[in-house]
């Protein structure tokens, strides 16, 4: 294909062409001649179209932002297509004239300057060898009517040193900041997790706020959570002396009435060790008796005490139709777990329902009935498949943990399988004797450091050690079928970076439940390159457990910042899709017109 510009740029450099095939296939090419130092090619764009006998549509966009479509065009030839030729749109107009369904950046019109700030601690001082941040794992992003004017508000997570912040919605479709902040005396502690239920059954919503991340002492003060009571009309004040104190590092809270009771009580998920990365954390269950949250996780599900694991999402959901609600949770390192609540208590039936090898580094899940035969599937992020860490049932990615050189710190050594069927350290040996000096002592050259399995490396040093193992990386949905988890991967252009957060959505309004999903994680060790290349999306459902990836142009959603959450928020109008990215301004969409 031949583009002829205009105005100086007569080869069109920066045209991007996309052909669209076989029901909502794609190819995208743009037209730049730079191939590497000193050397070009021909500014024509070609398309492979290998056994495909149709092309549905192509459409070409100039840098100008003149656009042309034609339909069918021909296969095997050669088109010349000239700018002056097209139409001269706006962004919006192309993303209008392309995409499938409605959306809008409406960022600039309701959050002009709303952003989460992270406050600067460096992880990898401690703990060299982890793979990734796990201060900045916020903010969180709840949204509820706090004030019951019908309209939804929402509450943003804080780094540490910052209060968090609650917006409450006006009626033409702004926010303006709550000037009610009981929470600012906690700035110090860094709300990793919140969430809206009514504690007092008074029929509004009172707000939980948990605490996490990794620069605090292990059980600091600053890790205690806090409850707020809402007077109905939003203005909420401190009862955080209601709670058993939980002092951990914690990543989500739920809530659900587990003792039928006619109150809700609260599943609080420990995320990590602070300072021991890849030790498993408690969790716990808070039961809401006589106006306090009392822990009874004994009771309820003792599994959860102790080292139970790095808990990162959960919802309650009845997964077996038996009228009560499960607990369905997973995390780093961990695989999908399904707690059926059976005489008066949650029991893992995780090998039972078919996700006992399921292990990966689980972000969300979400539960829905996709495909609407009557039982719930879940929805999961995961890290993807765009990353030097790889895993499979066959051969999975490994972490060995323990104080191996007995020096006091907690010594972190990840591990991935070769083609020789033997697992080798994934960092190098600088980086390696740093954390652990013997190594340096023991293996005198790189070269001799290189050939070494990790048996080798850690000889005579294994025993006590904790193992932990991941066989799955990609995203994906869990269909259930008569109480039975099948595991079916979104398509490939959304495994390119870590799902963080998903919303389920009838976007088209084809009495589908879709799904919209970003994610990214920029705080990766310096050895691994960041997670960035996420720009987010819709996945349409197309019945029938069949999902269609749409490019941004087609959905006019771009997610491309660090994010962490997503949320949908009502008002009587609209609906709008809020993003929270770390350390940076939120995002905001209207999905409804």
């Amino acid at each position: 294909m031949l583009c002829k510009g205009e105005n100086g740029n007569l080869k069109s450099l920066g045209a991007r062409a996309m052909i669209y095939y076989d029901n909502g296939k794609f190819q995208i090419a743009e037209n730049f001649v730079s191939r590497g130092y000193m050397s070009s090619i021909e500014p024509i764009i070609h398309f492979g179209m290998g056994k495909i006998q149709k092309i549905d549509s192509l459409i070409i966009r100039w840098p100008s932002g003149k656009i042309v479509k034609i339909n069918s065009p021909k296969l095997n030839s050669t088109l010349k297509v000239e700018e002056k030729n097209s139409e001269q749109l706006s962004k919006d107009q192309i993303y209008n004239k392309l995409k499938y369904v409605y959306t809008k950046d409406v960022t600039s019109e309701i959050l002009p300057d709303i952003r989460h700030h992270e406050n600067t601690y460096d992880d990898f001082k401690k703990e060299i060898l982890i793979p990734y941040k796990l201060s900045s794992l916020g903010p969180c992003l709840e949204t509820a009517d706090v004030n019951g004017d019908k309209n939804d508000d929402f509450f943003l997570g804080n780094g540490s040193g910052e209060s968090p912040k609650l917006y409450i919605q006006t009626p033409d479709g702004g926010f303006n900041l709550s000037k009610n902040n009981p929470w600012d005396k906690y700035k110090s502690s860094e709300t990793i997790a919140a969430h809206f239920f009514d504690f007092d059954n008074d029929g509004d919503l009172d707000l939980y706020t948990a605490t996490g991340s990794n620069e605090y002492e292990i059980h600091s003060l600053k890790y205690l959570d806090h409850l707020y009571i809402n007077n109905g009309s939003g203005e909420f004040t401190d009862a955080s002396n209601k709670i058993t104190p939980l002092n951990f590092s914690k990543a989500v809270v739920k809530s659900a009435d587990i003792d039928s009771d006619g109150d809700l009580d609260l599943f609080i998920g420990g995320r990590q060790v602070p300072g021991q990365y890849g030790k498993s954390e408690r969790s716990a269950i808070l039961i809401n008796e006589r106006g306090k949250l009392i822990d009874q996780t004994s009771k309820y599900c003792p599994d959860l005490n102790g080292e139970f694991g790095m808990v990162s999402t959960a919802q309650f959901g009845d997964i077996d139709n038996d009228k009560d609600l499960d607990l369905i949770l997973s995390g780093e390192w961990m695989n999908i777990k399904i707690f059926i609540f059976e005489n008066g208590k949650f029991e893992d039936k995780s090998k039972e329902f078919g996700t006992e090898m399921s292990s990966g580094w689980w972000n969300m899940i979400k539960l829905e009935d996709l495909d609407k035969d009557g039982d719930l599937d879940i929805i999961a992020g995961n890290l993807g498949s765009n990353s030097k860490f790889k895993a499979s049932k066959e051969k999975p990615f490994k972490v060995f943990l323990k104080d191996f050189d007995d020096n006091g710190t907690w010594d972190t050594y990840l591990g991935s399988y070769s083609t020789d069927g033997k697992i080798y350290p994934v960092r190098g040996k600088q980086c390696s004797s740093e954390q652990m000096p013997f190594i340096k002592d023991r293996f005198k050259s790189y070269n001799d450091f290189a050939s070494k399995t990790i048996e080798e490396i850690l000889e005579g040093k294994l025993d006590g050690a904790i193992q932990k193992m991941a066989v799955e990386f990609k995203s994906g949905i869990f269909i259930n079928t008569n109480n039975k988890f099948e595991f079916k991967p979104f398509p490939i252009e959304t495994q390119i970076a870590p799902i963080n957060d998903i919303q389920l959505t009838d976007i088209n309004e084809d009495n589908l439940i879709d799904i919209i999903y970003g994610g990214n994680y920029y705080d990766r060790e310096v050895e691994t390159t960041r997670s960035d290349a996420g720009v987010g999306g819709v996945i349409l459902n197309k019945g029938n457990n069949e999902f269609e990836s749409l490019h941004p142009s087609a959905s006019g959603i771009i997610l491309n910042g660090d994010l962490r959450k997503l949320s949908i928020i009502k008002s009587a109008e609209f609906k709008i899709l809020l993003a929270a990215n770390n350390n940076s301004k939120m995002q905001a969409y209207l999905l409804s017109n």
